[in-house]
């Protein structure tokens, strides 16, 4: 057993080096910065497969298209959201933001981000050999968007997938999770979510024209118009889906109960019953003062 960890922890090691593209030789007697930035030869080693992470607004199609990427045989099946991992990148970006508590464990902020660095690779390594060593390893958490910035400093190759949705549909939904959750919903809390909305919206934005070879956008309404599957071509040629197999996995064999499962879930795309918006009249004209404008612009210009 502690044969394999140290296998796997080698692994993990070379995993970090190839997603970083560091090629250097080791010295003589490396200090843990040039371990973690000099194994030549390492590529082998790690694999060769394609890390994808899916985000987007709460409510904005988020599980059916990671649900639709895991139909493809060389993705991973259909597994949960990786909360965990947004923890890991939203403790990365706090330790960041406050250098005065972390430039002291570290010597500076370049030596706290090559072990946060290594962190990340290590886990989603660590990952894609627990679920089979797929070519391409699929994750999905829809708090995760801001965190994006983060993925793509530390694992360039990745690719970020972002789904959008009709404002009106996608806090609609929000809401009825809210509401399960005994949220009151007034009319500030409407503009709240409003607001979420609008800025995921702005940082998808500038997502996309500061990264555009890792990005791509996947509207909710290309699932049920078909675009989906020309979309995930962007990803890579390799994707096929395969809509028979929606949901299929052997790491979520039941979709567990709670707020955020709506009567859709684990249906066939053929299934599923699009309804109107339930909002109020105010509640629309909020959504329409904070959101629509956002969205239609975000829509024109992509």
């Amino acid at each position: 057993m502690l044969g394999d960890g140290l296998v796997k922890a080698n692994q993990a090691h070379a995993w970090f080096i190839f997603l970083c593209g560091t090629k250097s030789p080791v010295t003589a007697n490396p200090t843990g910065s040039e371990i973690m930035r000099s194994i030549s030869n390492t590529a082998e080693l790690s694999g060769n497969f394609t890390p994808i992470f899916v985000s987007g607004s709460p409510r904005s199609g988020t599980t059916v298209c990671h649900g639709m990427l895991c139909t493809s045989p060389n993705v991973n099946d259909y597994i949960a959201e990786c909360s965990y991992l947004t923890g890991m990148l939203d403790n990365i970006e706090a330790a960041v933001n406050n250098p005065v508590h972390t430039e002291g464990l570290f010597g500076s902020i370049d030596g706290f981000s090559d072990l946060a660095r290594e962190q990340i690779s290590s886990f989603v390594f660590n990952v894609w050999l627990n679920l089979g060593s797929p070519q391409f390893l699929a994750f999905k958490d829809p708090m995760m968007l801001g965190t994006f910035k983060w993925i793509h400093e530390f694992i360039p190759r990745a690719k970020l997938v972002v789904t959008v949705r009709d404002p009106f549909e996608t806090i609609a939904s929000y809401l009825s999770v809210d509401k399960k959750l005994g949220v009151e919903i007034t009319d500030e809390f409407v503009a709240h979510r409003s607001t979420e909305y609008a800025n995921r919206l702005l940082f998808t934005k500038e997502l996309v024209s500061t990264k555009p070879d890792q990005t791509v956008l996947i509207h909710y309404d290309d699932f049920f118009t078909g675009a989906y599957k020309s979309k995930f071509k962007e990803i890579s040629d390799d994707i096929e889906v395969d809509e028979s197999r929606l949901w299929e996995s052997q790491y979520v064999p039941e979709m567990p109960q709670t707020a955020w499962v709506t009567e859709n879930h684990r249906k066939k795309l053929s299934a599923v019953k699009r309804s109107q918006p339930d909002l109020t009249s105010n509640q629309r004209s909020i959504v329409e003062d904070i959101a629509s404008a956002i969205y239609a612009e975000f829509m024109g210009d992509i």
